[in-house]
């Protein structure tokens, strides 16, 4: 029998984790890596966890996380300076991503994984090719644009910059539903909130 854990109790465990691995003083971070232990029934599941460093003068997120079993889930990417670093980082995990989740759409969240499809939209994405890395699935819960145009004027430029390499790299959005639970070779994300419910 094996436990799903989750998400809240993931958050809760990365958050642990980073207060404690992570070396950022303001803008200046270094690569943070923990591994981490989730406790399961007769079994211990491990998993590796990246904060990655900005390459740009400006804040960003990117996690990546390596499963026991070598799968590769990225949140987010930063922005698209920091693209470059992203991609050799995810060529020396295999050059594979299962799942990639964008948070929302502003461009230290998107604009790495927009500045990957563009340059993918060139040519093939197979594993080991040289314009990024094979990626199974993309997810996101992306607000509409006239909410976006209301409220925020740049995030609207980001979102449709980003769905606009999507459609030229021949790829789409799965979009994400509250409650929703995505499992990637035994590490559970549930969706604990969306963009429009």
């Amino acid at each position: 029998m094996t436990r799903s854990f989750p998400m809240g109790s993931v958050i809760i465990i990365i958050a642990a984790t980073f207060l404690a691995a992570a070396g950022c003083r303001g803008l200046n971070c270094y690569p943070a890596t923990a591994e981490v232990a989730l406790a399961a029934v007769g079994r211990t599941e491990t998993y590796t966890i990246w904060q990655l460093p900005a390459q740009t003068h400006t804040q960003m997120m990117a996690y990546v996380l390596r499963t026991a079993g070598g799968r590769v889930v990225v949140i987010d990417g930063g922005t698209k300076g920091d693209a470059p670093y992203l991609k050799g980082f995810l060529a020396a995990l295999g050059n594979r991503v299962d799942a990639w989740f964008i948070t929302h759409s502003h461009g230290d969240h998107a604009g790495a994984l927009t500045a990957l499809l563009e340059q993918s939209a060139a040519g093939p994405t197979d594993a080991g090719a040289a314009n990024g890395p094979a990626i199974s699935a993309i997810y996101a819960a992306l607000p509409p644009e006239d909410r976006l145009a209301q409220f925020d004027k740049g995030a609207l430029e980001t979102q449709r910059a980003f769905l606009a390499a999507v459609a030229a790299a021949g790829r789409s959005v799965t979009t994400l539903s509250l409650g929703q639970v995505i499992e990637v070779d035994g590490l559970r994300f549930e969706i604990l909130g969306v963009a429009h419910p």
